[in-house]
């Protein structure tokens, strides 16, 4: 299932959904139209046809090109759900730094640019909507997750060579298999270190010259956006959603939530009016514009 929810000559943005019981499961897929960066909602295995598979989340962003082929592999019991932005050719040109393409398949997801994506969904739900929040809020993102795509490969390139590469790849791509899994249990490093055959120190360190986070903060970082995605429930409850995801207590989770997003998770839970919209587009916008890339248009 497909639903656009936003489109004009800059980006189209729209959700996804792949039930479980689909036949794209078993099948090889293909992008047809324009270059797409997409913001995993559940965790999925994504193979870009020649390369390694990867366990996309929502810590992570995927990219693909027009004529991309991949295939899925099943994660997650409700399946493959995502929201995609589809970029318009200037728009490309302006976070590539002038390219026709996006030249990586995934990178890592900051907090703020995915809390940018959520406040858009937020408001294309809430019905009017403004094209510019819209717009200048998602540029700002895909902007943000391409210069931390194009910084984390060519970090990558530097310090590793390609056997050492893919030995660390799927030393990470297994660590985070687990995190996943027992993402609400509260488990010592020792344990994902035994799991995967691996001393500690050296899991923790090759995962966070591959992730840029520590196993803990990735786990945290997790943990927060399920919590993000769940306060637009109504009948929600913050004491039993901390519970429910592993925080040691209901102020350790609002703490938590504050760090990050830097709004408490009462400020959502409530849902958000105009006031809350200009008050997080204070927060989320200055981080965003820090990050361009150098050179682009989208930095001067």
């Amino acid at each position: 299932m497909e639903r656009i929810l936003y489109e004009s000559e800059v980006l189209s943005f729209a959700e996804f959904h792949c039930p479980a019981d689909a036949p794209l499961w078993l099948e090889l897929n293909t992008i047809e139209t324009g270059p797409h960066v997409v913001f995993p909602g559940t965790s999925v295995v994504i193979r870009h046809l020649g390369c390694t598979p990867v366990l996309a989340n929502p810590n992570h962003v995927m990219f693909y090109n027009p004529g991309q082929r991949f295939q899925r592999r099943l994660h997650d019991p409700s399946g493959d759900r995502c929201f995609y932005v589809r970029l318009g050719r200037r728009l490309l040109a302006d976070v590539t730094g002038g390219r026709d393409d996006l030249p990586f398949a995934y990178g890592p997801s900051s907090a703020d640019a995915y809390l940018a994506h959520r406040l858009v969904v937020s408001h294309l739900r809430s019905g009017n909507h403004d094209s510019l929040f819209v717009e200048e809020t998602l540029t700002h993102a895909i902007g943000r997750v391409t210069a931390d795509a194009f910084a984390s490969r060519q970090i990558g390139r530097r310090r590793t060579r390609p056997t050492t590469f893919a030995v660390h790849h799927e030393l990470v791509e297994s660590a985070k298999e687990l995190l996943t899994v027992h993402l609400t249990e509260r488990l010592p490093l020792r344990f994902f270190a035994r799991m995967l055959h691996t001393s500690e120190f050296h899991l923790a360190r090759v995962f966070r010259n591959a992730t840029g986070f520590s196993l803990h903060q990735y786990r945290n970082q997790l943990r927060l956006r399920l919590a993000l995605e769940r306060l637009s429930r109504d009948d929600v409850q913050l004491s039993f959603l901390a519970h429910e995801l592993g925080f040691a207590s209901h102020s350790h989770f609002t703490d938590s939530f504050r760090q990050v997003f830097g709004v408490p998770p009462s400020a959502l839970e409530r849902g958000l009016t105009a006031g809350d919209l200009r008050s997080l587009r204070r927060i989320v916008e200055p981080p965003l514009r820090a990050a361009q890339m150098p050179g682009s248009s989208l930095a001067r």
